[in-house]
């Protein structure tokens, strides 16, 4: 395994971004992390990054739903082995606008910003999850990721070239996101990477998209599935 030995965060914090500019070392050790054939700890590699995701209780949904109306707001943290993946088949590059829509604690924005060149965008509703990424982006000094605190149905995000989706809306929000992205397909090629559940579902059923990954054979095999855009 090439997962160094546990360290708590406030050591990380204290040796890595107080010392050295654009936390090199750690960048250093998640492009080890994304060359890599080990399945990845989730719960690690987020205590490297210092994600510490909130612990939701059923008032919490309900006084959101308050707020934000009927959404999706359970948070599922995407498997960084599946972000590793996704990102090592799209292959960003510095040019490339990648966007998380539902960004949750901000999993992909930080493996990706400290793994490729891409700039990375999470948009995410609820403005705690936005203000906890901040202050990571903050400490890591991450120059290639930002974080969005708006409903994604109010955001404009016709600059990104990649979307990723981790089944993060319910279906009647799905449709106009899915209706907001095609829009952009009509003006240039885009990629979309959806992983698991109602989200997969849409993107197959969409005449625009054509899939590009999982192979067929591999089909039953992964939940992540990944389509381009078939015309401008």
């Amino acid at each position: 395994m090439i997962i160094p030995p546990k360290i708590s965060n406030s050591l990380i914090m204290e040796n890595y971004t107080d010392k050295i500019p654009d936390y090199p070392p750690l960048k250093d050790l998640f492009k080890k992390y994304h060359l890599s054939e080990e399945i990845l700890d989730d719960e690690y590699i987020d205590e490297l990054i210092g994600i510490t995701p909130k612990k939701d209780r059923l008032e919490d949904y309900h006084s959101y739903q308050n707020i934000f109306g009927v959404e999706q707001f359970i948070y599922e943290g995407t498997p960084y082995s599946t972000i590793r993946e996704f990102l090592r088949i799209i292959k960003p590059s510095k040019d490339d606008i990648v966007y998380d829509l539902g960004s949750g604690y901000g999993r992909i924005i930080f493996y990706g910003a400290l793994t490729t060149t891409a700039f990375y965008k999470g948009v995410e509703i609820l403005p705690e999850r936005i203000a906890s990424c901040n202050n990571i982006r903050t400490k890591l000094k991450l120059k290639n990721a930002e974080f969005i605190s708006r409903n994604v149905l109010e955001d404009d995000f016709k600059d990104g070239s990649v979307f990723f989706l981790f089944n993060p809306f319910y279906m009647e929000t799905l449709e106009k996101v899915g209706e907001k992205l095609k829009k952009i397909a009509r003006t240039k090629k885009i990629t979309i990477a959806s992983w698991g559940g109602t989200s997969d579902e849409y993107f197959e059923e969409q005449h625009w998209l054509k899939p590009i990954y999982p192979e067929e054979e591999l089909f039953y095999n992964t939940r992540l599935r990944i389509f381009k855009s078939t015309r401008k």
